[in-house]
């Protein structure tokens, strides 16, 4: 998921300090949302919204999954 959003980052010619600027995100929390140390979906759904990515809820939501099966497995 983050390699989606690094590529269309790059495509843009956009740091991610400039893509939450110019979208009215906090930078910090899209960067523990992004390296999932602070879960979102209002976040996830606003980044495939304005990256017209719907696939990034997909990714996310599995990644989610998996990691709470790490933690009780």
């Amino acid at each position: 998921m983050k390699d989606i959003i690094k590529e269309e980052l790059k495509r843009q010619g956009l740091s991610l300090r400039q893509f939450a600027k110019q979208n009215n995100l906090d930078y910090q929390v899209l960067l523990l949302v992004l390296n999932f140390y602070k879960v979102s979906r209002p976040v996830i759904l606003k980044l495939a919204e304005i990256l017209q990515k719907p696939e990034l809820v997909y990714y996310y939501e599995k990644e989610v999954q998996k990691r709470k099966g790490r933690k009780h497995g």
